[in-house]
């Protein structure tokens, strides 16, 4: 049955049999007038239950074909393949060969008219004769140049897998380097980062493909570069691309082969200098729900009871001079503090009493820290019709979260143009210095996780009982002496003795190079690139008497040298077109 519930003409239509697939129901009801209704419903099986179909009126307007052609705005040329779409309607088409298009639409309507490499325009149809319209070209994402190698392509050119890094968002991270800052900005380009400050983090762009280094090959204003980038400032980037698939080999050579990272720094502009301060203050912080959660001092012992059949019980203290608990009996006068040596010259003078942690050492937590981070950068760009220059300092202090580490930074940067003989001659720099330090365990390796081994302070995290207190009856840092829980060395103990080990470089790198056009299309450019590092640290051993394995030795190691590369200076002399 039919029935009409208001005066506005809306019809319910309730249908009261089962329908046992979708269905559709279109319903054409001429009221007078010119009005008519169309109705839509889909359902799914029901079972006895009425299903409701509303039938709306709406007022019909006759559509008429719109006729029209689009042609380049520059050329006077048809362009094929336009699209044409009635604003608000899924209505559309697209121009044919000559540029012509109809569709259906009425005098009213606003017609989109869009196309790849051209602005896109709406025009409203004002009368039923045939449209003109022209199209600019745009200079929108597809113009945008992207450095391929020695020469550089608009965006719609490109037939490689090219990963454009928006450098805006790029600098919002506060990281200590572009590398680390480049997690989850580029597809297929995958980050590991392992949270030690200044350390390299892993970049993959094609996944592994080699056992060895899967490092990609940096080219930075031009100049090649392999090796950890801790000392590039992430706001001096002007833009960066990763070329991932293979044809960057057939630039590059072989180094390419674990794919392509190209930067170009920010270079001046002509006007009054514009400075600009960036700053910024955070804190890292340890997520320690995700520590390993370890069995308790009294459940390792239960399980060991049930397996060896035996009914220990756990001691008082773990090592009385040369008593040890759960082994030997130790009274109180084994525990007397008068006799206690910890600062002692031999195993024979040495007296250390420890007692048992009955509730576990959290060793993940005593190793950790909240870690702040501070990052400041001042830069200047300018110039004229025939210069200009873009100069910037930072410094960057970042804490570790894991205690008694940090890194520091210092960089300065110089990029200057200048032009003659009406701009036919081009000639400039780009020059970076950065000056940085690490202390602690395993800051600024040149491999990322290079100190997170077994024989690491996080390594031993894991392995060291946690019957073991931080610290002994002393003050002194406890361990494993004795050798009846294990030969764990004290993981706090580690990274407090590496507390005054340092890594010192400085890092030279840039080019300087010259532009010629020889005939217009036809430009003889000749650059020289230079990169240098020299190295230098040191680390210190102390005694380790508390450790199963220790000694009472104390040394001190220095070193110093320069990086090796095996093109240190680099001169290129092409022509491009």
């Amino acid at each position: 049955m039919m029935k009409k519930t208001d005066k506005n003409c809306c019809f319910d239509l309730i249908l009261g049999q089962k329908f046992n697939k979708r269905f559709l129901i279109m319903s054409s009801l001429l009221i007078g007038g010119g009005m008519t209704t169309h109705g839509f419903a889909s359902g799914l099986t029901s079972h006895g239950k009425v299903e409701v179909v509303s039938l709306i009126k709406t007022r019909s307007v006759q559509q008429t074909p719109i006729k029209g052609v689009v042609k380049d705005a520059a050329t006077g040329q048809g362009i094929t393949g336009v699209s044409v779409k009635v604003k608000g309607s899924s209505n559309g088409t697209s121009t044919d060969e000559n540029g012509v298009f109809t569709i259906q639409g009425k005098v009213g309507d606003v017609l989109i008219i869009s196309y790849i490499g051209y602005k896109s325009t709406e025009v409203a149809v004002s009368s039923k004769a045939d449209l003109a319209i022209s199209l600019s070209g745009s200079e929108d994402a597809l113009e945008e140049v992207v450095v391929t190698g020695y020469s550089a392509q608009r965006k719609k050119d490109l037939t490689g897998a090219v990963a454009v890094v928006n450098v805006k968002e790029l600098k919002t991270t506060p990281a200590a380097s572009a590398v680390e800052a480049l997690q989850g900005r580029a597809t297929g380009v995958q980050i590991v980062v392992d949270g030690a400050p200044g350390s390299t983090p892993q970049i993959k762009i094609r996944g592994y493909s080699t056992i060895n280094n899967n490092e990609p090959l940096y080219i930075i204003d031009g100049v090649p570069y392999e090796g950890k980038l801790s000392w590039l400032n992430q706001n001096d980037i002007e833009t960066m691309q990763v070329l991932k698939d293979a044809s960057a080999a057939s630039i590059y050579g072989s180094r390419a082969n674990n794919g392509v990272v190209i930067i170009t720094t920010k270079i001046g502009k002509s006007g009054k200098p514009q400075f600009s301060l960036d700053s910024y203050y955070g804190v890292q912080v340890p997520n320690s729900g995700r520590f390993p959660k370890m069995l308790s001092p009294q459940q390792t012992l239960d399980i060991e009871n049930r397996l060896d059949g035996t009914n220990n019980v756990m001691p008082d203290y773990l090592i009385a001079g040369p008593k040890v608990g759960g082994k030997d009996v130790i009274t109180a006068a084994d525990v007397d503090m008068s006799k206690y040596k910890y600062d002692a010259s031999s195993r024979s003078d040495f007296y250390q009493i420890t007692k048992a942690n009955k509730a576990g050492t959290n060793w993940f937590d005593a190793l950790s820290q909240n870690a702040p981070t501070q990052s400041h950068q001042l830069s200047v760009l300018g110039g004229g019709e025939d210069a200009s220059y873009a100069i910037s300092g930072g410094y960057l202090k970042q804490k570790g979260t894991i205690i008694h580490t940090g890194f520091e930074k210092y960089n300065l940067r110089s990029n200057t143009r200048f032009s003659a003989f009406n701009n036919k001659l081009r000639f400039g720099e780009n020059m970076q210095y950065s000056f940085t330090e690490g202390f602690g365990m395993g800051v600024n390796t040149n491999t990322a996780g290079d100190y997170i081994g077994e024989g690491s302070a996080l390594g031993f995290a894991y392995r060291i009982h946690n019957i073991i207190p931080v610290y002994d009856e002393g003050g002194n840092f406890a361990g494993s002496v004795g050798g009846q829980y294990g030969n764990g060395e004290n993981p706090v103990a580690i990274a407090y003795r590496a507390k005054d080990n340092k890594n010192k470089s400085n890092m030279f790198f840039g080019n300087v190079f010259g532009e010629f056009d020889i005939v217009s299309g036809l430009t003889f450019r000749s650059s020289f690139g230079m990169k240098y590092e020299n190295y230098n640290g040191v680390s210190y051993t102390y005694p380790n008497p508390e450790f199963t394995e220790g000694s009472f030795n104390n040394g001190i190691n220095e070193f110093f040298g320069l990086n090796k590369y095996d093109t240190p200076y680099l001169l290129d002399n092409f022509l491009l077109n």
